[in-house]
């Protein structure tokens, strides 16, 4: 009987057509009743879920916000931690120069070695429980990282090369007499090098090869000459192929030679200190132009002048 009660829907429209109905049963308006609930209810959820996204959205812009400068301040960081790592080795590689170039003309070993290393070691298991963990971006991480290590490694290097300068500093000051004999510094007022040490095609003959025993300093003409070092005149005059030429003894083996001068102001047997004028420059003897020939020799063996000159 429940099941056969049905009510009539009739619908009148404004306008001239005949009105329509249908009938429908208390059973079907119960399922559409129901539906339309269950559909209010899903908007419900709907409207709920979507606020409540809008409110996080809304909270965590802030902390994005904050994130994103973060990032960009550690950014600056590294990117200044990278030009002081540059500005660092700069230095290093100055100090190891230095340090070359000093052994060279002193003949100075240090004393100061690189010692052991050591201590435990720890796989990443064993480190991840003792580590506390940082969750970042994991490029940014390793670069840092990398920038930290360079950093470490160089403040040992710093530190193990500053040890080897204070050694350096206790040798030169036992050296003060010695080291005022040594061609430290640049044998004239101007010029730059024309011609190197070592093999080079004759300016002469650019089909042969010879040995340039010292260095071609391209200088205008009757520019004043430099003893590079204390030291006594041994040679004042004439050589083939040098013209007017001046040698100073320096000690320990060491002399210093002047070639190609227009005119020597010092004499054989004369003390010369270092910085003192002692030649003019010029174009004498075998020459292509106004310049001035300068060589080291070490116990009657040619050296490199470059590696003797620290005002270079």
């Amino acid at each position: 009987m429940f099941r056969k009660k049905s009510y009539t829907i009739m619908i009148v429209p404004h306008t001239d057509s005949k009105p329509f109905h249908f009938h429908i049963t208390l059973p079907a308006i119960m399922r559409i009743s129901a539906l339309v609930c269950f559909a209010g209810l899903l908007l419900s959820l709907f409207l709920i879920d979507y606020n409540n996204v809008r409110l996080k959205l809304f909270s965590v812009a802030p902390l994005q916000e904050k994130l994103v400068k973060e990032q960009e301040r550690l950014a600056e960081q590294r990117t200044r931690q990278e030009e002081d790592l540059k500005k660092i080795n700069g230095i290093m590689t100055k100090l190891k120069n230095v340090e070359d170039q000093f052994k060279n003309i002193t003949g100075f070993e240090s004393k100061m070695k690189k010692g052991g290393q050591g201590g435990p070691t720890y796989n990443d298991r064993e480190l991840s429980g003792r580590i506390k963990a940082v969750e970042f971006n994991a490029e940014f991480e390793n670069k840092s990282e990398k920038i930290l290590e360079d950093v470490k490694d160089l403040e040992g290097s710093l530190y193990y090369q500053s040890l080897k300068l204070d050694e350096f500093s206790g040798f030169l000051e036992n050296q003060k007499g010695n080291l005022g004999s040594m061609p430290l510094i640049w044998p004239a007022k101007s010029g730059h090098i024309s011609g190197k040490f070592g093999y080079r095609l004759s300016p002469f003959n650019n089909k042969r090869k010879e040995f340039h025993t010292g260095l071609d300093i391209s200088l205008r003409p009757k520019t004043p000459v430099f003893a590079t070092a204390k030291g006594k005149v041994i040679y004042s005059g004439w050589l083939p192929g040098l013209g007017n030429t001046i040698k100073i003894s320096h000690g320990n083996g060491l002399v210093t030679l002047y070639g190609h001068n227009s005119k020597l102001l010092v004499k054989s047997g004369q003390i010369v200190e270092r910085g003192q004028n002692i030649s003019l420059s010029g174009n004498t003897g075998s020459s292509t132009g106004p310049h001035l020939h300068y060589e080291v020799q070490k116990k009657g063996y040619f050296e490199n002048p470059v590696n003797y000159i620290l005002n270079l």
